[in-house]
């Protein structure tokens, strides 16, 4: 790492402390902070969004469904992973919609 980043910044990335709790923890606030700014922008968007959904098992043979999203923000338009989550039921479009609805009162 010394290579790479030099002395300095190698002895300030070990002083970060990396516990079992500490990772998932930023990882998890990242995450949260990160779905916050998609939403908000979905929000402040003259034109709502377009969704695009994914289904597919993971390694449990548990279905996930995965949700991107396509909106205008600042005068562009913006692709953004909105979320991913298990279909606890089956995949039929009731169930998927349930999902969807359950995501947007959340949010």
């Amino acid at each position: 790492m010394e290579l790479i980043l030099g002395t300095v910044v190698a002895k300030k990335i070990k002083e970060v402390p990396q516990s079992n709790d500490v990772i998932p923890g930023r990882v998890a606030d990242m995450r949260c902070n990160i779905l916050e700014q998609v939403v908000q922008e979905i929000k402040d968007s003259p034109i709502r969004l377009i969704l695009q959904l994914d289904e597919s098992p993971d390694i449990a043979n548990i279905r996930q469904l995965a949700v991107y999203t396509r909106y205008i923000t600042d005068g562009g338009i913006k692709d953004e992973f909105l979320f991913c989550e298990g279909l606890q039921t089956t995949t039929k479009a009731a169930d998927v919609f349930r999902l969807l609805d359950e995501f947007f009162w959340r949010h």
